[in-house]
């Protein structure tokens, strides 16, 4: 039995038929958690589709995916997959969600998250980006870095300065 779904976006809506008996298999993909939240599953389905062509949809997506546990990877790829597209824009909160999901995902995945937050830190309107950027290059040994991103973060500002003195203090 087919039945129609609708989803509002903003000021638009997403109008699509599912048919019911086959709703699952469309919704659940192979090897990745199944969607708990009705709007990834809904995305997923019209991005199996290639129906999914708006930045919203990319975004509602990512947040769906990053918002559930060990969805991580989905997230990932959704980012990487709208910004090869060019739906999703290469800006800050898109490159610090696909930074954390590589830190965040199993398994983690440190040089891609580093990569990432270098991009979204220029971006960010505080030096906070900045500032994760420093302690995640310091915990990997990365200290000539950590103390450039640091010295990044308190130029830029930040609620805690004292964080990134104490990486520009530090000698190992």
């Amino acid at each position: 039995m087919m039945k129609e779904y609708s989803f509002a976006y903003g000021r638009g809506t997403k109008t699509f038929a599912l048919d019911e008996s086959r709703v699952i298999k469309e919704i659940v993909m192979p090897d990745t958690p199944p969607c708990a939240d009705v709007k990834a599953a809904v995305l997923e389905a019209l991005r199996a589709r290639g129906e999914l062509t708006e930045e919203r949809e990319y975004r509602n997506l990512m947040a769906s995916y990053l918002s559930m546990d060990d969805a991580q990877a989905k997230a990932i790829e959704i980012i990487n997959e709208g910004l090869a597209k060019n739906i999703l824009k290469p800006d800050y909160q898109t490159y610090v969600a696909l930074a954390q999901a590589y830190y965040f995902g199993e398994p983690q995945q440190i040089d891609q998250a580093i990569g990432a937050y270098q991009k979204a830190a220029p971006l960010a309107p505080t030096g906070e980006t900045w500032l994760n950027l420093s302690k995640l290059l310091a915990n990997e040994g990365r200290l000539a870095e950590a103390k450039q991103a640091a010295q990044s973060a308190l130029d830029k500002g930040v609620r805690n300065p004292d964080e990134a003195k104490r990486i520009l203090a530090r000698n190992n």
